[in-house]
């Protein structure tokens, strides 16, 4: 049994060579009285030595239409299209690897420089917004003899208003900030002329006299009374 199977083998062999001869025959890659033997795929046959004939790529032995040349066997072609996708993908991740922070690198970039311009744009939109408030502001400042601006829920901004009112006072302005729909950049504003954020912010004649703490100690010592009388701001 074994005897006929390596005989069997012999014959299948002879008639593969007597095809694969008769193809490179026919390629014109041999002379028709020279036989040739199997060649194994090699280093110099894929990275373009003189293995390949002129018509096909040196390097990938393939034609222009992506085949092989006729005297490759099947497995010879199998092995030769696996070697060149792993060289293809070792390629891929070289050149990966040789940057590997670009790709972040590039996208972290971009975001700063988007944060960077939107930060502008807000800020000139901003600036040009807390302009047209401070100019508010200020002319109110300058129309009254006396202003608070003020929150209705403040209980400094109560205090401060309880003592203003015990004088009939001629011209008396109230702003509540948390009644009006630009309140917040009010009270930023008035941050920035009065150095201090909270508020009541209490200005007599164009001048902040402080919190609702502040005027109760004036009132106490009598300076309150003495800075209204000054600018007549008191009704007899």
């Amino acid at each position: 049994m074994r005897a006929m199977r390596k005989l069997l083998r012999e014959k299948l062999s002879k008639k593969d060579e007597v095809k694969r001869l008769a193809s490179m025959k026919k390629d014109n890659l041999i002379p028709s009285t020279v036989p040739i033997k199997e060649s194994p795929i090699n280093d110099d046959m894929q990275v373009g030595g003189s293995g390949a004939p002129a018509e096909f790529n040196s390097r990938t032995l393939r034609n222009k239409d992506g085949q092989f040349p006729s005297w490759l066997s099947g497995r010879q072609r199998k092995r030769l299209t696996a070697k060149q996708a792993i060289v293809k993908r070792n390629e891929k991740q070289k050149k990966v690897k040789k940057n590997p922070d670009f790709i972040y690198l590039f996208f972290f970039k971009s975001i700063i420089i988007f944060r960077q311009i939107f930060r502008r744009i807000i800020t000139s939109a901003n600036g040009s917004g807390d302009n047209a408030v401070a100019d508010k502001i200020k002319q109110l400042i300058t129309d009254h003899q006396v202003i608070v601006f003020s929150k209705t829920f403040c209980p400094y901004c109560v205090k401060a208003k309880n003592v203003l009112n015990k004088y009939k006072l001629k011209d008396y302005k109230v702003i509540e900030l948390d009644e009006i729909d630009n309140g917040n950049e009010y009270q930023k504003v008035l941050g920035k002329i009065t150095d201090a954020k909270t508020v009541p912010r209490v200005f007599i004649a164009g001048e902040c006299i402080g919190g609702g703490d502040d005027t109760e100690r004036l009132d106490r010592n009598g300076d309150l009374e003495k800075r209204l009388k000054k600018i007549n701001a008191i009704d007899n």
